[in-house]
Parts: C-alpha cells; structure tokens; sequence
C-alpha cells in the first residue's frame, strides 16, 4: 500500500492558482469574442477602438454592464466593448448602461439637469435607435 505523504497532496495554493487560470482563460475567451462581436467598434458610441492599443486615443476596454463588484460574471451577455472615454463616462456616473450584450442594451445619458434620459435604445446588437 502507498503511503501518500502531505506533500504530495495538491494544497489551496495549488487549487487557488488553477482557479485563478481558468477564471483568466475564460476572460481572455470573452473578451475575443465580445470584440468580434461589436467589431472592434465602441458600444455605446459607435467609434473604432482597439483593445491591444498601445496609444490611449484609439484604445477599447471591455466594460461589464453589472460591475463585478455588484456581481456581474465575466460573460459575453455581461461584457461590452466601449472607447476608454465613454468607460471613464460610465464610472463616473454620466452614462449608465444596462440589458444583455448578447441581445440589446439601452443607454441612459445624464442631462445638464442631472435627470438620466434613454439615449441608444438596441433591439438587438445589429438595430439600434439613437435618440
């Protein structure tokens, strides 16, 4: 009979580092296809970006419409691609996105008032009404 001896055994350090590789596999996986979706074209404002720009005037960031801190999951439905100024936008409070990314997203803007107004509503990601 073999004996099987403690260090031999995988510990937590090992469990939290292959979880910790699959969770950024996954990511990397959402993110490509979340650009291939949009087209490498912002979200909510429709201009070019680049996720891999090394500049910050062309580059894109993937956003998650429920914030991880809220409990959003890193998936294609959660994650759009959005230029790095409407990003700050949204952080800052000025847009607010919600919806699916996989279906249609509506894009609320705050007002010189301070009042949030329905601007981009999507039907789904190819039919879009701005108003």
């Amino acid at each position: 009979m073999k004996t099987n001896f403690k260090w031999e055994q995988r510990s937590r350090v090992d469990d939290k580092r292959e979880r910790k590789a699959e969770a950024e596999s996954n990511w990397r996986k959402v993110c490509a296809a979340v650009t291939k979706r949009e087209a490498s074209h912002c979200r909510v404002s429709g201009v070019r970006v680049d996720p891999n720009a090394p500049d910050m005037l062309r580059r894109g960031e993937h956003h998650h419409v429920v914030f991880r801190s809220a409990g959003g999951e890193d998936t294609t439905a959660n994650v759009i691609l959005v230029s790095l100024e409407v990003h700050k936008a949204i952080h800052a409070g000025r847009i607010q996105v919600e919806g699916n990314g996989d279906t249609g997203i509506s894009i609320w803007r705050r007002g010189d008032d301070g009042t949030m107004y329905l601007s981009i509503r999507e039907t789904s990601p190819n039919v879009v009404e701005r108003d």
